[in-house]
């Protein structure tokens, strides 16, 4: 695995994770998540204000390669028969 590229400006390490979607209602977020993780995906939430309302993203498996982040969407398209996408992820 190559080491883990910083983040200039917060000096942490830069993660990848697979989102599965961005969901106005919670429920539809809190739904996909548990799928997730009954796949056995650690399955994320989290809730973002926009200009337009209140999303909500879900993500599995924060990753430090992106090249990992890209072979685990391809694990999570298998298993769950959703197209997640491979995307910075903010802690």
């Amino acid at each position: 695995m190559a080491s883990a590229v910083k983040d200039p400006a917060s000096g942490l390490p830069v993660q990848w994770a697979v989102q599965l979607g961005a969901f106005s209602k919670a429920e539809a977020a809190q739904a996909i998540k548990r799928r997730a993780e009954q796949a056995g995906f650690h399955a994320i939430v989290q809730t973002v204000p926009t200009d337009s309302g209140t999303l909500h993203k879900v993500y599995v498996n924060p990753k430090l390669d992106r090249a990992e982040a890209q072979a685990l969407a391809a694990q999570v398209e298998k298993k769950l028969a959703v197209k997640g996408y491979v995307t910075r992820y903010y802690p």
